[in-house]
């Protein structure tokens, strides 16, 4: 599945809207969980969405660029040859869907700012 459409504040992700960050992960898209900071990826927010066979992280910054990567999430991801791009939420979008092989292909969309 593909992201159909991105604008503040709104995604669809196939036949799905969605209000709110989101996950995409298998080809499977899920709202952003419980984090401590709504704008920044922590190394265990990170490692709560991680699987076995993850080979790139796709992290849209929202349309503003506030989203974060923390720099022990980064180390984390660089130590276990995780490639990251960090965009802004629709560059990540078109990156995303761009993927042949969307398997081992995590995204984090933020939706707003």
């Amino acid at each position: 599945m593909k992201f159909k459409e991105a604008e503040f504040g709104r995604l669809v992700f196939g036949d799905k809207e969605f209000r709110e960050d989101l996950v995409v992960s298998n080809g499977e898209a899920y709202p952003r969980g419980p984090r401590e900071d709504n704008h920044l990826i922590t190394l265990s927010e990170l490692k709560s969405y991680l699987k076995s066979g993850t080979r790139k992280v796709v992290v849209g910054n929202g349309f503003m660029g506030a989203l974060r990567v923390s720099q022990d999430a980064r180390k984390f991801l660089a130590e276990n040859n995780i490639e990251l791009v960090v965009t802004d939420s629709k560059k990540a979008i078109e990156l995303y869907n761009s993927e042949k092989d969307k398997k081992g292909v995590l995204a984090i969309i933020h939706s707003t700012c």
